[in-house]
């Protein structure tokens, strides 16, 4: 049991180091920032687009085509 709680709390440790060092390698990285920037643009005019006119909704009181 002692095993397996010191193996969970290595793991979160680990992972916390691995996070902050990305964290701080990320902001530091200009060029990395830009593509996030563009990124972030790009996927606002995707949403932008998805939202365009829409539709009237369809009359339910007409009876369909045979």
């Amino acid at each position: 049991m002692l095993l397996l709680i010191t193996t969970i709390l290595s793991m979160l440790a680990l992972g916390w180091v691995v996070w902050i060092t990305l964290q701080r390698q990320e902001a530091g990285d200009e060029v990395f920032q830009e593509k996030l920037k563009r990124d972030d643009e790009r996927a606002h005019e995707g949403r932008k687009a998805m939202q365009g006119p829409r539709r009237p909704p369809v009359d339910q009181t007409t009876k369909p085509r045979d």
